[in-house]
Parts: C-alpha cells; sequence; structure tokens
C-alpha cells in the first residue's frame, strides 16, 4: 500500500533498488533502456522460481520510484501524491496533464495470469506513449 510520504522516500526507494543482490546497480541509470534490463533480470527469475510473487512485492515501490524518475529525467515533469476516499497514489504531472505509472507498475506484479510476469518496459511504454499523446 502506499502511503503519503511515499515522494519523500523516493530516493530511499531508488536505493533500496540498486541493492537488491539480483540487480546490477549500474544498470539503473534511468535510461529507458534500463527498463529492458530489469525485466531481462526480473523475468527469467521468476519463471525459474528464483524469485517468488513475495519477493516482487517487496520491491513494488521501489519499481515504481525508478519508473516514474526514469521518466520525470526522460520527458520532465513531477511527482505529485493523491488522495481518494483514504487511498493515497502517486501520479506524474508533465504541461498540466497527468499519468500514473504507479498502476502500470502494481498491475505487472498483481495482476499477472498463467504465471507469466508481464514485462514492465512494455507497461511502462504504453503509459508513456499514451501520455505523449494526449491533448
Amino acid at each position: 500500500m502506499m502511503h503519503a510520504d511515499f515522494i519523500e522516500n523516493i530516493p530511499r526507494f531508488i536505493e533500496q533498488l540498486k541493492n537488491i543482490h539480483w540487480l546490477n546497480p549500474l544498470e539503473l541509470n534511468f535510461d529507458e533502456n534500463s527498463l529492458y534490463y530489469i525485466d531481462n533480470t526480473i523475468i527469467p527469475l521468476f519463471n525459474k522460481g528464483t524469485l517468488t510473487m513475495e519477493d516482487l512485492t517487496a520491491v513494488s515501490l521501489p519499481l515504481i520510484a525508478y519508473c516514474g524518475e526514469t521518466y520525470i529525467r526522460n520527458h520532465g515533469g513531477e511527482w505529485k501524491m493523491v488522495e481518494d476516499k483514504g487511498r493515497f497514489y502517486a501520479i506524474i504531472i508533465r504541461e498540466g496533464k497527468q499519468t500514473n505509472l504507479v498502476a502500470m507498475v502494481l498491475d505487472t506484479f498483481l495482476y499477472f495470469n498463467d504465471d507469466e510476469l508481464p514485462s514492465v518496459a512494455s507497461g511502462y511504454f504504453a503509459v508513456a506513449d499514451n501520455f505523449f499523446q494526449m491533448d
């Protein structure tokens, strides 16, 4: 669950991601191609049973922070917390428009079918591409 202080903790979350033993911190450079590196690391480990859903759930907030920061560093924008019925959501606002990369990352880990983990990069680019097309 996301807390109201998520945005203040983004640097800590990203540091946590860089300290995970199955990811190379040098590859996590906020280039959009680094999302493919994450997929190419996480998906095979998950498919082999080396990583569990519990492992992936534990890194969901660090991955949300990393994906959002990757977007902001490449395209601009800023984080904003919104509250709806007592639940908090982090969104990215750019040029008066908003997108929810958070939902994409959470959906990737929480709503997969047939024990096959979806691609973080595919979800990220689907959201980012739609964001670019908004008028």
